[in-house]
């Protein structure tokens, strides 16, 4: 597979004192998620075993549209490669409908199709910082399918994927999930991330489909725009189901990035599997994903613990990301200036 071109992504930091604002965890203000700390940024180090998991994800975006989806793999993509990166996307219906249970209108429809965007790599350019230049806006879909029972949603996208997308294409197995991941674009904003905490995650019917529901999140939250969003596998980061809606909203102020009690629904893969064309999934239970990046160079990264002063004005460079460990400290009327090659 070819690498992912090269491309230059700037960014600046303009940092200023202010007060923080403490919420409960799943509101949104300013198109932003806050508390932000209950929203860990998915470029952070610590979250690296899920960054190929990340390029799946898809923002959704359109009047009267927001939320996220997910690139699958389907049944037809073989070893040879033959078949392989068609851009379907799934996310939940309710996302374009507005209401879970309600199919979409006409005019939804055509909206959806033709004046809805597909961001790709709307990340931040750095673990924490602003959003990156380098995301990519496509629009054009067709609907494949829909189900007011199941809260699904099938598209496939009628613009090839750019080679520079490196586009990753969740693969998918059924059956319980020991510590689940959800990716999303919570509030609209750049990938964040939340893990549950091992066990916390239960496989039950609920009316006409199955459902994982989470209980506890051990790292992160979910929010509005989190709709449509990947629960991962953890361990084999299988697609398991998708985010469709939230029984319990965690009512406790995330006080650390961690205990954050709620009751999020998700569309168990059992019900996607039923929900899905038989040209996608087979007749198949477990598809392998694919990698249109597979065997793209690791790119390295950058630790920063300098201090700069009031009206000082530097660079910092790197490949991957820039991390801005203990010890960095920049004063009000500092500019950072973060550039990253990728």
């Amino acid at each position: 597979m070819k690498p992912l071109a090269r491309m230059t992504v700037t960014a600046t930091l303009v940092l200023a004192y202010g007060a923080a604002t403490e919420a409960h965890a799943g509101e949104c203000k300013d198109d932003w998620p806050n508390p932000e700390h209950c929203f860990p940024d998915i470029l952070c180090q610590q979250y690296s075993d899920y960054w190929d998991l990340r390029r799946s994800v898809v923002h959704l975006y359109g009047p009267d549209i927001g939320g996220t989806g997910v690139l699958i793999n389907n049944a037809s993509c073989d070893a040879d490669g033959k078949a392989c990166g068609m851009p379907y996307l799934l996310t939940a219906l309710h996302v374009v409908s507005g209401k879970f249970g309600k199919e979409m209108t006409p005019g939804q429809k055509i909206a959806i199709e033709t004046e809805a965007g597909f961001t790709f790599g709307l990340e931040a350019a750095v673990c924490g910082g602003p959003t990156a230049g380098g995301a990519v806006g496509l629009t054009g879909a067709v609907v494949v399918a829909q189900s007011p029972e199941t809260d699904l949603l099938l598209l496939k996208l009628q613009t090839s994927l750019p080679p520079e997308l490196g586009a990753y294409f969740a693969g998918w197995c059924g059956g319980p999930v020991d510590q689940a991941v959800s990716i999303s674009h919570p509030c609209g904003a750049p990938k964040r991330i939340a893990i549950s905490e091992f066990g916390e995650t239960v496989l039950f019917k609920a009316l006409h489909r199955e459902v994982y529901d989470v209980y506890w999140w051990e790292e992160g939250a979910v929010a509005g725009g989190s709709s449509g969003a990947p629960l991962f596998e953890a361990q084999t980061g299988a697609l398991k189901g998708i985010l469709t809606d939230t029984i319990q909203a965690g009512s406790q102020a995330c006080s650390s990035p961690s205990n954050v009690p709620s009751q999020d629904r998700f569309t168990a893969l059992s019900s996607i599997l039923d929900f899905l064309p038989q040209s996608v999934d087979g007749g198949a239970s477990c598809i392998d994903h694919f990698d249109s990046n597979e065997g793209a160079p690791v790119l390295g990264t950058v630790e920063s613990s300098s201090y700069y002063g009031d009206g000082e004005v530097t660079q910092i460079s790197a490949t991957e990301q820039v991390i801005l460990v203990h010890g960095f400290f920049a004063d009000s009327g500092s500019t950072i200036t973060i550039t990253i090659q990728q």
